[in-house]
């Protein structure tokens, strides 16, 4: 994704409307990611998250555990740059000193 955020979204434009126009919307190996990290770029941990949890909606019940591995990173970076610290640390196993 290396270039400008404005060119990725662009790229994604036609994916989007492919997906948003379904009844049964496609899977797309990392669509929802791809959003999430145009969404961190743009400063918005929140939305983020919210894309990262969308791949998720396929498993029933959805769990982040049962996101990619990159997926999980992501959703890990986009916890912590919304002050969910705590969350993130629970996704990663990341245990730190107090």
């Amino acid at each position: 994704m290396a270039g400008s955020s404005e060119a990725a979204r662009a790229a994604l434009a036609p994916i989007d409307r492919l997906v948003e126009g379904a009844q049964t919307p496609p899977f797309v190996p990392g669509w929802e990611r791809v959003h999430a990290l145009l969404e961190l770029d743009a400063g918005r941990p929140v939305e983020a998250v919210s894309w990262c949890r969308r791949e998720g909606r396929w498993r029933q019940p959805p769990s982040d555990d049962q996101l990619t591995p990159w997926t999980r990173l992501v959703l890990a970076r986009a916890l912590r740059e919304s002050a969910a610290a705590d969350s993130a640390d629970l996704l990663t196993g990341y245990r730190p000193h107090r």
